[in-house]
């Protein structure tokens, strides 16, 4: 069997949040790269979406490596 074949909750929660942060990221990307000012500021925005997402999921996956680490530790 593969051990590794099924993700807990949080990471596949984890994994949402990176797809979707690297979504906003191509999106932002693609927008600034446009010649409009307007397309330019919304892609200001979904880069500091994605850079959000991102320390969200870095903290998700922190409190998981201390889980492991400590899998009887109390939180906090």
């Amino acid at each position: 069997m593969v051990s590794g074949a099924l993700k807990s909750f949080n990471g596949v929660c984890c994994t949402t949040i990176h797809v979707v942060a690297a979504a906003a990221a191509l999106w932002g990307t693609y927008l600034f790269l446009g010649t409009s000012f307007e397309n330019v500021l919304n892609a200001f925005e979904l880069l500091g979406v994605a850079l959000a997402l991102e320390a969200v999921a870095a903290v998700v996956g922190r409190q998981k490596a201390d889980e492991r680490k400590h899998p009887g530790a109390a939180p906090g």
